[in-house]
């Protein structure tokens, strides 16, 4: 496995069982890595002030497991607006290779977030092996920013259906761009899209409003949040530290999840069946990936 700047005990690797799942050394070293990646963003976040909240299934993981849910692949971290800007920002100055911040300005990907990423290592959803995307592939951490939408109803469903046919037309072009047509009128839609996509997820900033939402995901009802539930910050165990949750948790993991969110669901996760290499570079030649 590549170096860490964290200091882990050989115990944190071996094989368990959690929950009827089994916790393979792959996984271990995925996660391993992964808290690299968040001690990083911790360390930028920390020196400039910034606020930030484990999320989705990371939150889940510190209110139900103390960590990582046994079964999850990824971590999970939101940002205010404003917070999330100054990180891209500082990021760009702070952090060196082998750490990389993925975002739809800094490589060709349309995901609507950042992603950190560690270029020394490999992380490919098997479903884009054949395409043989150009962008980094390494193994990442999401962060999303909260946006501001609309109170009413109508309004913000119109908002939602905005950005949700913006992203699949994006999609499709970038797939199409990446994997077989190369024309300049592909790559100057996608920027397009990409400009509109910003200027519209924005457009609520300016006023107060009841929810935000993260909308990397616009289709995903569980993207909304009442902005009361983070008004203030609480810390939570994860692992072997600590880290930044909104105070009312269980109300935003209801939103989340729905309201048996404390009763394990042993599955696969959301990313389906991810190729990891803990040793190498997506950039380099290999013949095999580790199973998860």
């Amino acid at each position: 496995m590549v170096n860490l700047e964290i200091k882990l005990s050989p115990s944190f690797f071996k094989e368990e069982s959690q929950n009827g799942f089994l916790i393979s050394e792959t996984r271990k070293e995925l996660w391993a890595i992964e808290l690299d990646l968040l001690w990083q963003f911790r360390k930028i976040c920390e020196k400039y002030k910034l606020t930030y909240w484990l999320d989705g299934g990371t939150l889940l993981g510190a209110v139900r497991h103390g960590g990582f849910i046994p079964w999850d692949d990824d971590i999970d971290i939101t940002m205010p607006r404003k917070d999330y800007d100054k990180f891209v920002q500082y990021a760009s100055k702070e952090l060196k290779y082998p750490y990389f911040l993925q975002n739809d300005w800094t490589d060709s990907t349309f995901y609507c977030c950042s992603k950190l990423r560690r270029s020394d290592t490999t992380c490919i959803h098997k479903k884009d092996l054949e395409a043989k995307f150009p962008f980094n592939q390494g193994i990442f951490i999401d962060i999303c920013p909260f946006d501001n939408v609309p109170d009413d109803l109508k309004e913000r469903q119109k908002l939602l259906h905005q950005l949700h046919l913006i992203k699949l037309e994006a999609i499709c072009i970038k797939t199409r761009y990446q994997c077989y047509d190369k024309s300049s009128s592909n790559l100057s839609r996608l920027i397009q899209l990409r400009d509109q996509y910003q200027e519209i997820r924005q457009k609520y900033n300016h006023v107060q409003t009841e929810y935000f939402a993260n909308l990397t995901f616009p289709g995903k009802i569980q993207s909304l949040r009442y902005a009361e539930h983070y008004k203030n910050t609480v810390y939570l165990k994860f692992m072997d530290w600590i880290f930044p949750a909104p105070e009312v948790y269980m109300g935003a993991l209801v939103s989340i999840y729905g309201p048996d969110f404390m009763v394990p669901m042993p599955g696969k996760s959301m990313h389906e069946e991810l190729l990891v290499n803990t040793n190498i570079s997506y950039t380099d030649n290999y013949s095999q990936f580790m199973s998860l």
